[in-house]
This record gives structure tokens, sequence and C-alpha cells, in this order.
């Protein structure tokens, strides 16, 4: 190789590189369209929820039976499933497949996350009853700001 090419690839990588470091989101990670942006921030919402009443466990109660709470009030209330005691077709919190006391990733598919958006105040309610009551209306405010945004992106008159 030439100098002169060399040259040419090294401020070519500099500026790939400066392009970068100026970069606030890499496109390469947005979702391609509001359902599947929706689902994925879904799933981050309720990994935050479900974390936040793992850290404060103020009643004592032992980790299944805060999973257990959580599993019931999804099923039953946002869900709307009604046989909670089969096995199979009931959601479950998602645990880590090397270790059962760790929080695994939440996939949620596009059907149910618009029903965990409309029932996603129950979800709050249980996994901050350890908290103030300050903070569960943080979490209340956050969810209602999340809901009116997603609808608006929904809506195809908002951007006509």
């Amino acid at each position: 190789m030439t100098q002169r090419t060399v040259r040419k690839y090294r401020n070519a990588l500099k500026n790939n590189e400066d392009a970068l470091a100026r970069q606030v989101l890499n496109p390469g990670v947005l979702a391609l369209c509001i359902l599947h942006a929706k689902m994925r921030m879904m799933e981050k919402l309720i990994q935050q929820l479900i974390l936040a009443g793992m850290r404060k466990n103020s009643t004592g109660t032992s980790f299944n039976d805060y999973c257990a709470r959580v599993e019931l009030v999804v099923n039953t209330k946002i869900l709307g499933r009604t046989a909670c005691n089969a096995k199979n077709g009931q959601w479950q919190v998602p645990l880590d497949k090397k270790d059962k006391k760790k929080l695994g990733d939440v996939k949620l598919s596009g059907a149910s996350a618009t029903k965990f958006m409309n029932g996603l105040e129950y979800l709050v309610k249980e996994c901050t009853s350890d908290y103030s009551q300050a903070y569960t209306d943080e979490w209340k405010l956050g969810c209602e700001a999340f809901n009116v945004v997603i609808q608006k992106l929904e809506s195809k008159q908002e951007f006509n």
C-alpha cells in the first residue's frame, strides 16, 4: 500500500469515529414500526416495574410469593385469563435460565403489549405496594404519559 492510500483509509476511519462520537442514538437499534416500538418499550417498562418490586420487599414475603402475586395480577386483571391454576397458557414472571432468582428478558406479542398498556395501573399497584404513595403516583403518571404518547404515534390523524 502506498502512503497516500494509508492516509486515505486513516482519514476515513477518523471521520467515521468522529461521526459515531457525535451520534445521539444509533439508528440501527431503533424499532422498525410503532408496533415493534410499543412492544419493546412495554417489555422494558414491565421489566423495570418488576425489578422495582424485587428491590424493595419490606413485607418480608419470599421471592416466590412476590412472583406469584405479580403473575396473578397479570393473568387475571391485565390479560383476562380466568383459569389461574392452569400451568399452560398463563403468563409467568420471566426468570433467568441460569439463576432463578434473577429476572430474565420480558417478551411480548403485539396483542399482549396492548393489553399490558390498558392494564398497567394494576401492575404498578402490585409492584410498588412496598413503596411510598408518592413513588407509586410517579409510576402511574409515567405510565399515563407513555400511553398518551403511544396512542398519538399510533393514530393516523396526527400524521396526515
